[in-house]
């Protein structure tokens, strides 16, 4: 399902050293991960850069269990050897993006740890943008405004990872110089229809486990195309305002009345 670790990361490698790059940034979801990353770290000769995104923010008790930014150096034989064993494991559950970034360590580390933290309903409420699980971040980057996509992307080169499916997967950055970037940088202000379209994916990826849905049940190529049909179920959900015990069968239903295909409901 997913091509050997190896060859993904040389070829990421080579990206990296044709921007002039001597190092990987490398993002991982660490919540709840069964992987002894700081065992792991800790055990090699020269540990490359950390950094905890939650320190210093209202979450920092869970900074363990956060998204951790880590500096590869490409010329560290110790480092890479680690980052292969370790994306091995760690792209089975979906818990890793790579940056290519000529950034330094500490405004990168600055920069993502600022946009862990969004605001909506006008300020009122605030909490986690998971934009560095995998499986939101497409979400996430559809779901910027222009003027928040070009502050969010402004460290890096382009972003990598590897897909529901397994396949190789980028998008672009939008370089800019950190000396250009506001100090302090403003909160990240997510309109009403912004959060909503990231709750419709998380509830989208929720609904295909708890029934246990495949892509073939609607004649469907991929998992990524699955999750986007559900997602659009979602939203026509939040039309409807069903948003009570409901709002799985009319979810289902919504599925079966728009898919060439669909599995009794039984079966689903």
């Amino acid at each position: 399902m997913y091509p050997h670790a190896s060859d993904w990361l040389a070829s990421l490698s080579e990206r990296a050293q044709a921007d002039k790059l001597q190092h990987l940034y490398v993002l991982i979801d660490s919540t709840a991960l069964a992987y002894p990353l700081q065992q792991r770290l800790h055990a090699l000769p020269s540990p490359p850069l950390q950094a905890r995104l939650l320190d210093g923010l209202p979450e920092s008790a869970l900074a363990e269990q956060g998204p951790i930014l880590l500096r590869i150096q490409l010329n560290d034989s110790s480092q890479f050897a680690w980052l292969v064993e370790a994306t091995t494991e760690l792209l089975r559950e979906q818990r890793l993006l790579v940056l290519l970034s000529a950034w330094s360590f500490e405004a990168l580390a600055q920069h993502l740890s600022h946009h862990v933290q969004a605001e909506w309903d006008q300020g009122q409420n605030n909490g986690l943008l998971r934009y560095y699980d995998p499986r939101l971040f497409l979400a996430t980057c559809e779901m910027l405004d222009p003027k928040q996509a070009k502050r969010f992307h402004a460290p890096v080169i382009a972003w990598h990872w590897l897909d529901r499916d397994g396949s190789e997967a980028h998008f672009p950055g939008m370089p800019q110089p950190a000396s250009v970037m506001p100090t302090p940088l403003p909160p990240l202000q997510l309109s009403n229809a912004q959060v909503a379209s990231l709750m419709a994916w998380t509830s989208a990826e929720l609904l295909r486990r708890d029934y246990a849905l495949q892509p073939q049940d609607y004649a469907l190529a991929t998992r990524e195309s699955l999750l986007r049909h559900i997602t659009h179920a979602q939203l026509a959900a939040d039309r409807a305002g069903r948003y009570d015990n409901t709002r799985d069968g009319y979810v289902l239903d919504w599925l079966a009345a728009n898919s060439a295909t669909a599995p009794a409901r039984e079966e689903a």
